[in-house]
């Protein structure tokens, strides 16, 4: 991720694991289930769920945090499909219904390349001498993410029929997309002439600046459902960045849990549910659902001395499966959220 605003989203990604004061006791809303690394103790994060409750992310291949590994997660089961040959890193980023999971991977150059797993069997796709990166894919298996170009400028692409097509940009040099739904619209960021960079939606061959929340001048949009409506994060007019929601035309502000400053909304699904993080100047981040115009803190929403903080929501499926980091008895580790009622 590029620009000041994805730079925020790394730092909160950076600081899940901190451990916060407990929540108070809430009404059971979710059972909840781990999803632990590939090596005892190492790092995990689950970035994408599907409708059938599959999870893609990345995890450790040892307690040293060396050797990053995409990997897939079903039936109580995580499998490394770092399948890759040489390099040490690969990453994975969403998974459609038909199983599907893309991401990229750092070969032995050094160089990143985006892939698509499907059936046991890892494509590489989009492949150039330069960066590429696979950030969404739709249920008709079209994906989207980034490339460097000749002139080492990042452009949003569209991979179909065995193509990358450039997306082009909002009039300044780099574009980003991260997410497609199934009729084919695409949003992600992209700079503008100004050198900001503002959220797009790229719909019938155009790609749309969504401006920004009201005294903001930046903005980053991370997912879109069938409806068409668009979550991200934005800057405010006091310079602090929150969720929002785009919807019908007007970005509305999603706010952030109390006492916290940022936000950033990851994900949205058929329904309007959105998920993300809120967080603060102290080194913490929490996870939240926001819901019938309401921002929840999900730690409130577990049974009673589960031994989880939830510090980020990335992804939340039509069945309103939530996936994504936190800690569990003190440990860094990845859940997925199931609704109990």
């Amino acid at each position: 991720m590029h620009g000041y605003i994805s730079r925020l989203a790394i730092a909160i990604a950076a600081i899940s694991i901190a451990i916060p004061q407990a929540t108070s006791a809430m009404p059971v809303n979710y059972s909840i289930s781990d999803i632990s690394s590939l090596t005892p103790g190492g790092y995990v994060r689950a970035t994408g769920i599907n409708n059938l409750g599959q999870v893609v992310g990345t995890s450790t291949t040892n307690k040293r945090y060396y050797n990053n590994h995409a990997f897939t997660y079903a039936a109580g089961q995580i499998k490394d499909i770092d399948t890759f040959t040489g390099g040490k890193y690969s990453y994975a980023q969403d998974i459609n219904d038909l199983g599907q999971a893309i991401g990229y991977w750092t070969n032995p150059s050094g160089n990143n390349r985006a892939f698509l797993y499907s059936e046991g069997k890892v494509t590489n796709i989009g492949n150039s001498n330069k960066n590429v990166y696979a950030r969404g894919i739709n249920n008709s298996g079209l994906v989207v993410g980034y490339f460097d170009n000749a002139s080492d400028d990042s452009h949003a692409f569209l991979y179909s029929n065995g193509k990358l097509n450039d997306l082009g940009t909002l009039g300044g040099k780099d574009s980003y997309a991260n997410q497609i739904n199934d009729s084919g619209q695409v949003v992600g960021y992209s700079n503008t002439t100004s050198g900001h960079y503002r959220a797009f939606l790229y719909s019938g061959g155009k790609m749309t600046d969504l401006g920004t929340l009201a005294g903001g001048d930046r903005s980053e949009a991370y997912s879109i459902n069938k409806s068409g409506q668009v979550v991200g994060t934005s800057t405010t007019a006091n310079g602090d960045s929150h969720a929002f929601v785009y919807s019908q035309g007007k970005m509305i502000d999603l706010g952030t849990l109390p006492k916290q400053a940022n936000s950033i909304a990851y994900g949205i699904n058929d329904s309007g549910q959105i998920v993300g993080s809120s967080g603060n100047n102290r080194g913490t981040s929490t996870a939240f659902i926001y819901s019938e115009g309401k921002m929840i803190d999900l730690n409130s929403l577990l049974p009673a001395n589960s031994g989880w903080f939830l510090a980020e929501a990335h992804d939340i499926n039509n069945r309103g499966q939530i996936t994504g980091t936190g800690v569990f008895h003190g440990k860094n580790s990845a859940f997925i959220l199931s609704p109990a009622n």
